[in-house]
């Protein structure tokens, strides 16, 4: 992970890592609702998926953070990139 070298640096991080984390729970949330509409699943299995439809802020601490290491993977895709680009 990047060195901050300031405060603001690291909070915009953390602010970018919470939306995308947010953005990967709203596009599970479309695509898990997707498969439930056309697929037969068992009653567990939709019982548990309906517990995590709803908006990301209602979501303990825990599923928010399996989220935000999805968007860890962006973050890291993303810099990869600005490397490459020379802006990193």
């Amino acid at each position: 992970m990047k060195r901050f070298k300031t405060l603001d640096e690291l909070l915009n991080f953390y602010r970018l890592r919470n939306m995308l984390g947010e953005a990967m729970h709203d596009i599970w949330v479309d695509t898990t609702k997707a498969i439930a509409k056309e697929e037969q699943l068992s009653l567990e299995r939709m019982k548990r998926w309906q517990e995590y439809w709803v908006p990301f802020e209602k979501l303990s601490e825990d599923v928010k953070e399996m989220d935000r290491k999805l968007a860890d993977k962006i973050i890291e895709v993303l810099k990869k990139y600005l490397v490459e680009v020379g802006r990193w």
